[in-house]
């Protein structure tokens, strides 16, 4: 069984100095994900119950039903498959159902990786959005040489004024190149809304930790406004604000991360508000993969595949293929990159699209 190669690096997150080492997937063609695992100074919630398991198959073109033959006889009492999801590029969800504890999940893994078609099998673990600026953005930011999330108090560094990016602008604004943000999902907002480009929504539905009587998918709020509990075509952001402060939960307002995102890459430019994006040409594919908990591997892998122009059964092919795919997200990982990760990924550079991440 292979496993990716993992590069390691020291990130300082934007809203505090703490330091923080991450495990960073590699691939020949790209950088990919930031995995953080605890540092010294922090504390990292204990992982829940697992509720599913990632089959990659050795066959490049996995099925639902393929995988469903694979895990038909789980080596733990009481607990069986209740449903296979094909999330593309040979990767499947396999759904328990009970959650399961982590050595009872190791040794349902160590079982299935047996089976000579399975090239590896991995806790379907959930992911959060990188950390982000608390004051949302203005006019300011810009009119004081601070275009938001790169210059000022947040800023990583790449020019001191906006000199450096008129320097870059004059190589290429975006022009309708297609940048995948695989996110919370989108909102209406002026400064955004010109440059939207069809996207979609693989949050799936479940039981939220986070929010009292609330469902993962917080597209419950409103149905009719947001599209229906699971996968749907409609990727506006419901909100991920959360009211349970205990469990490894935090008590906080929504992030609308998938915006800031989406304004950092392409906020229109030229129209006397809010920011200017790093590219205000470029067209944003919004793709949410992040509820009210965070988001699943599952949903991140499906969105990866589909955002890159691979297939996902039942879902409708991506009519504009992602150039760039950018994931501002991470989360606790204890063996380095996963397979699965890795095989989406570099099934979707394979198809042509450049991977950018957020490693803190």
């Amino acid at each position: 069984m292979s496993r990716a190669t993992e590069r390691s690096a020291t990130v300082v997150p934007h809203n505090g100095g703490m330091l923080i080492r991450a495990v960073v997937c590699a691939s020949a063609a790209a950088l990919t994900l930031g995995f953080v695992a605890p540092a010294a100074a922090t504390t990292e919630a204990e992982p829940g119950p697992v509720q599913g398991l990632i089959v990659t198959l050795k066959t490049p073109i996995a099925t639902a039903s393929q995988v469903a033959s694979v895990s038909s006889n789980l080596p733990v009492d009481g607990v069986e498959v209740t449903d296979t999801v094909d999330l593309g590029a040979g990767n499947a969800l396999v759904e328990l159902s009970e959650g399961v504890s982590e050595a009872d999940a190791a040794a349902m893994i160590a079982d299935l990786e047996t089976d000579p078609r399975v090239e590896a099998v991995e806790v379907n673990r959930l992911r959060s959005h990188a950390v982000y600026p608390t004051d949302p953005p203005d006019d300011t930011y810009w009119v004081n040489n601070s275009l938001w999330g790169l210059y000022g108090p947040y800023g990583i560094g790449i020019g001191s004024s906006r000199t450096s990016m008129n320097a870059v602008w004059t190589s290429g604004e975006g022009n309708s190149a297609v940048v995948a943000v695989l996110d919370t999902g989108s909102t209406v907002h002026p400064d955004l809304d010109a440059n939207y480009v069809a996207g979609y929504d693989f949050v799936s539905a479940g039981g939220a930790s986070c929010r009292t009587s609330a469902d993962q998918d917080g597209d419950y709020v409103s149905t009719g406004t947001y599209g229906p509990l699971g996968w749907d075509s409609n990727p506006l952001d419901p909100g991920d604000w959360t009211n349970v402060g205990t469990g490894g939960c935090t008590v906080a307002n929504s992030s609308w991360h998938g915006t800031h995102v989406a304004g950092t890459v392409a906020a229109v430019g030229n129209n006397a508000q809010g920011v200017i994006g790093v590219a205000p040409l470029a067209k944003v594919q919004p793709v949410r993969v992040l509820g009210v908990d965070g988001g699943y591997d599952s949903d991140i892998l499906a969105g990866i595949t589909w955002a890159s122009g691979g297939s996902v059964s039942g879902v409708t092919a991506n009519s504009t293929p992602a150039d760039v795919i950018n994931m501002s997200l991470g989360g606790y990982e204890p063996t380095g990159c996963p397979t699965g990760w890795q095989t989406a990924i570099d099934a979707a550079i394979a198809r042509g699209t450049t991977i950018v991440v957020s490693a803190g």
